[in-house]
């Protein structure tokens, strides 16, 4: 599971294959190397560290700021899917929490997706390496 927003090549790919791209891009900026030693600080449940580890064989920490990159367009996407995702799955969710909760999970997300598109919520991704 990621809790950040996919990279996605066209609109209409799904949201899972996105999400794996956007850790694959992110590890491929920061050019892992086995021998690197790699820290996630604050980026959901792991999914970067997770990937970086079975992909590039790296472990990693340390970091100095390379980039900051704009990515509102793609979490106004990554939240459309996750809306979708949660429709889709109502009956399960609805196991787990109760009727208001994911009403205002629902809520959140739609209402997210719009502010990503109209441009009033924005995001960007500071990308930190160790120099060589």
């Amino acid at each position: 599971m990621v809790y950040s927003c996919a990279d996605f090549e066209d609109p209409g790919q799904n949201l899972d294959d996105a999400q794996l791209a956007k850790l694959d891009h992110v590890c491929r900026k920061l050019a892992l190397r086995p021998e690197d030693r790699f820290l996630d600080l604050g980026c959901g449940w792991g999914a970067l560290v997770i990937r970086a580890a079975e992909k590039r064989e790296a472990e990693r920490a340390g970091f100095e700021v390379l980039e900051v990159q704009n990515l509102r367009l793609h979490y106004a996407l990554t939240c459309r899917r996750w809306v979708e995702r949660l429709q889709k799955n109502r009956e399960e969710c609805l196991r787990y929490v109760d009727d208001e909760t994911y009403r205002t999970w629902l809520l959140y997300l739609a209402a997210s997706v719009v502010n990503f598109e109209e441009g009033s919520t924005g995001l960007c991704e500071i990308l930190m390496t160790k120099p060589r």
